[in-house]
């Protein structure tokens, strides 16, 4: 498995859709990843950041790549690149695997204690029928 840091967000959104994952506008985008078995993209995410908030999205591994640390590794990245940044915390929403990210060190927060610069879903007019979770790591 390679991983790679890539500027080319097509396949990772073409993946995200096929997983039937909300895509958002890509704005704020400072560094994505895509992590590729035999050339062929299997994974990915992307790192956003807004006045100096930082959020993880748009993390998806193919299904048949499932459970073999590719998440964790994308993870791992994401996380890195923040702390060069300077990073004190790491924000995501998911409305999937909700059990899956404190095992990385992430807890569940309320929506009110999300940042509002990088809250994606505020606006969305499908955010009741998603009903999203949003979670905190201290870098």
């Amino acid at each position: 498995m390679e991983f790679k840091e890539t500027t080319d967000l097509e396949p990772l959104v073409a993946l995200a859709k096929s997983l039937d994952m909300r895509i958002h506008p890509l704005d704020n985008v400072i560094a994505a990843w895509g992590a590729f078995e035999h050339k062929e993209f299997v994974g990915g995410v992307i790192l956003r950041c807004s006045n100096e908030f930082y959020q993880l999205d748009l993390i998806c591994v193919k299904k048949e790549f499932q459970s073999r640390g590719i998440g964790k590794k994308l993870i791992e990245l994401v996380e890195n690149e923040a702390r060069s940044r300077g990073a004190k915390k790491l924000y995501l929403i998911t409305r999937r695997a909700v059990g899956y990210y404190p095992r990385f060190g992430f807890r569940k927060i309320p929506e009110e204690k999300f940042p509002e610069c990088i809250l994606v879903c505020k606006d969305c007019e499908k955010k009741a029928e998603c009903s999203p979770f949003f979670f905190v790591k201290d870098l």
